[in-house]
């Protein structure tokens, strides 16, 4: 890593954590030593990458002064002008601070000032520049924007993000889409809090990756109504994917539809809730439900594998990947079973497994580099058929050995 790319991580690090862990004042401290080092760099280096300039820019632009903007506008069109086109809406956002920052209307509409009150506002703006314009830079529409910078009924966690990838960014750009539209179809009186769960909130997507959105909703009908709503358009915010539950789901731990696709009881989204992020409304209250006991759920994971998912594999009804991330939850289980509490990432699960014998580190490597090649996939399949067989065994002995020995 150059010194350039290492001073761009400092920069996004203490960005993200300014607005909770630093005053104002402290903020600018830090990146005055930010900017110090930036210029002792480019007094000894007189030719610049694209990337350099762009990392220049975005140095330049956390600054909040005149001077700083001007540089950080000369750099990101240089970066640009050269082809480097990563965070394009930059551009954007540099020109309407400068123009902010000199007491002129701004262009783009990405600029907010602070109320009295403590809530925000778009900062006044002339209409030179067209939606068009603003969607071939990679920001949102006007109104949109205006709404997402004004709009803090969403929790949008990912904003605090640092480094974020092209899948990434494609995923907050559908899970945008999809709220809206959930928004605009449903009432909000109906809805009682959104999560998002999975790979997204864990940072652990790949190109075939789903965003797991899920409404809770106050009733059946509202429930039934979302399931229309995502088959009617859920095109139009892939990869989201809005998964609603009901109240009386949750209550009763049963599911009111019937689906083509294996889904597991409403509890199961409740034992894992401290691994999802809320993004609207109220946090539900474990308490407040029948949960199932851990043994319970560990040995329903294990018949629903063997007796489900692998049938529905061998029938080419799922894909392989789906195999893979049933082993991950299978091997949470496995691990709290022995009193461990892993954070339910790919991650995290692998690294507590300390045999490398265990199923889970292949697993992991075939998740991040999927293969299409037959035998791999059915020696793999074989394997995790012989895991099971050894699981229902040694866990079938135990629990006996543990029930015996609670008589005494």
């Amino acid at each position: 890593m150059d010194k350039f790319e290492e001073l761009y991580r400092k920069d996004q690090y203490h960005i993200s954590r300014w607005e909770k862990h630093y005053s104002n004042k402290e903020f600018y401290g830090i990146h005055q030593k930010i900017k110090d080092e930036l210029e002792k760099l480019l007094n000894k280096k007189k030719k610049l990458t694209p990337k350099q300039k762009f990392i220049c820019a975005m140095i330049y632009h956390h600054e909040f002064d005149i001077s700083s903007s001007k540089k950080a506008l000369k750099f990101v069109r240089e970066a640009q002008a050269e082809g480097y086109f990563k965070q394009k809406w930059l551009i954007g956002s540099i020109l309407d601070r400068l123009l902010q920052l000199q007491g002129k209307p701004q262009k783009y509409g990405t600029q907010i000032v602070e109320l009295k009150n403590g809530k925000y506002k778009q900062y006044r703006l002339d209409s030179s520049v067209s939606d068009e314009e603003r969607i071939k830079i990679g920001l949102p529409r006007l109104k949109d924007l205006k709404r997402y910078l004004e709009d803090e009924t969403i929790n949008r966690f990912w904003g605090k993000w640092e480094n974020t990838d092209e899948i990434e960014m494609g995923a907050i750009d559908s899970v945008e889409r999809a709220i809206k539209i959930l928004f605009k179809n449903i009432p909000k009186e109906k809805i009682i809090s959104i999560y998002i769960k999975g790979s997204f909130v864990r940072r652990e997507m790949h190109r075939k990756s789903d965003v797991d959105i899920v409404p809770i909703v106050k009733d059946n009908q509202t429930l039934r109504d979302i399931i229309k709503l995502d088959e009617k358009k859920g095109e139009l915010y892939k990869p989201s994917e809005l998964l609603p539950t009901s109240l009386s789901e949750l209550e009763n731990n049963k599911r009111i539809m019937k689906s083509s696709f294996p889904k597991g009881n409403p509890d199961l989204f409740l034992f894992h809730l401290n691994s999802h992020k809320l993004i609207y409304g109220k946090n539900l209250n474990k308490e407040d439900y029948k949960i199932r006991t851990l043994e319970e759920m560990f040995k329903t994971r294990i018949k629903e594998v063997e007796n489900m998912f692998l049938p529905l594999y061998r029938n080419n009804e799922i894909g392989f990947g789906q195999i893979l991330k049933q082993v991950l939850f299978l091997t949470d289980l496995e691990l709290r079973m022995k009193g461990e509490n892993p954070n339910l990432s790919w991650r995290g699960i692998t690294k507590k497994v300390k045999n490398k014998n265990h199923i889970i580190h292949e697993t992991y490597k075939l998740r991040k580099k999927p293969t299409k090649d037959e035998k791999i996939r059915s020696d793999y399949v074989g394997k995790l058929e012989s895991h099971i067989r050894k699981l229902k065994k040694k866990w079938d002995d135990k629990l006996i050995l543990l029930r015996w020995l609670s008589i005494f």
